[in-house]
């Protein structure tokens, strides 16, 4: 067993072979912050279907499961501090890659408005 803290993010993983504290089925593999830990359980935050509004939801330990998102973002941010560090110590100017865009080695096209007649 993991021990879930508040402000985690976990996962939400059904188990079928345990019914005790299981979930609607429109929350199944949702993503929610615990906001509350109990012995047995953890309530976390989720926002079903796109929705506005934040359900409360309590879910059992063995239905959870830490998620990965945050991983993620914490390696690129010391992949970006890595990279400043080096060009601190080169002098040079450092903008981080945000997002690749992949052409397939076409010429990107450059679309303007048409122009006003008047």
């Amino acid at each position: 067993m993991r021990t879930y803290r508040k402000c985690d993010a976990v996962h939400i993983k059904e188990m079928g072979s345990i019914h005790k504290g299981m979930s609607h089925e429109c929350y199944h593999s949702k993503t929610g912050r615990v906001y509350n830990v109990a012995q047995h359980a953890a309530d976390m935050l989720q926002t079903n279907k796109g929705k506005i509004l934040a359900k409360r939801i309590s879910e059992c330990i063995e239905q959870i499961q830490p998620s990965k998102s945050p991983d993620s973002f914490l390696q690129h941010m010391k992949e970006d501090d890595q990279e400043k560090k080096e060009a601190k110590e080169k002098d040079v100017w450092f903008k981080p890659a945000l997002h690749f865009v992949r052409t397939n080695r076409e010429r990107p096209e450059l679309l303007e408005p048409p122009p006003m007649n008047s």
